[in-house]
């Protein structure tokens, strides 16, 4: 799913994948692409809502995940630094910003990095904005608490080798992972992507990208 089936219902990625399932009948999955109002687990609920007690899609054999590509500009629904700081921990059982950044790193790596380069750096992806662990978690405890634990998780959003190398070391709970733009660091002169920003004259991108109206 696109972010431009969500524009294409003004926003509603319900409506989009209800769109999607009608036209395309056959797909096995169905993956919600949620951040494009900035309601990742409000949106989540509702699609899981929809599959699973609604139309019980499941019982004929087809799977449901989400799409988390929150833009790097915020932080995913519900959550803030210090929340973010919280859920890792919890999810790790281990306490303190710190703390948690050794385990993922290492001892050796952490004490080996006395300006904190690389400590910063995976303290961006453990707690920062975007598609950070701490959103990954979030949604999949939410999803979990909802009473939907067979959802998955698709996270996209900025996973390049050393983006999904922390994801593993602390343990996110991804099914996939869409690299999109990423391509090898010796080709970044070829990064792109594209945005289409209107729909029948009204302009609409997901919450993050209004600069491209400039």
């Amino acid at each position: 799913m696109p972010h431009a089936l969500v524009g294409y219902t003004g926003g509603d990625v319900l409506a989009a994948m209800k769109l999607f399932h009608d036209t395309i009948p056959e797909a096995k999955s169905l993956t919600a692409l949620v951040d494009y109002t900035g309601h990742e687990i409000t949106d989540s609920l509702r699609c899981a809502r929809w599959f699973y007690k609604e139309q019980k899609l499941d019982k004929e054999g087809k799977s449901f995940g989400i799409r988390l590509d929150t833009h790097g500009g915020r932080f995913s629904e519900g959550l803030d630094y210090e929340k973010s700081v919280d859920v890792v921990g919890h999810w790790l059982k281990v306490s303190g910003e710190y703390n948690i950044v050794e385990q993922v790193l290492g001892g050796r790596a952490f004490q080996l990095d006395p300006g904190n380069i690389l400590v910063d750096k995976v303290r961006r992806i453990l707690f920062g904005k975007g598609v950070s662990v701490a959103a990954i978690i979030h949604a999949r405890l939410a999803l979990d608490n909802a009473g939907y634990p067979d959802a998955q998780i698709v996270g996209s959003s900025g996973f390049n080798p050393e983006k999904c190398q922390i994801m593993g070391a602390a343990r996110a709970p991804l099914n996939m992972v869409g690299t999109g733009s990423f391509l090898p660091a010796t080709l970044t002169e070829t990064y792109a992507t594209a945005d289409i920003v209107s729909y029948g004259g009204e302009r609409r991108v997901k919450v993050g990208r209004e600069f491209l109206f400039d």
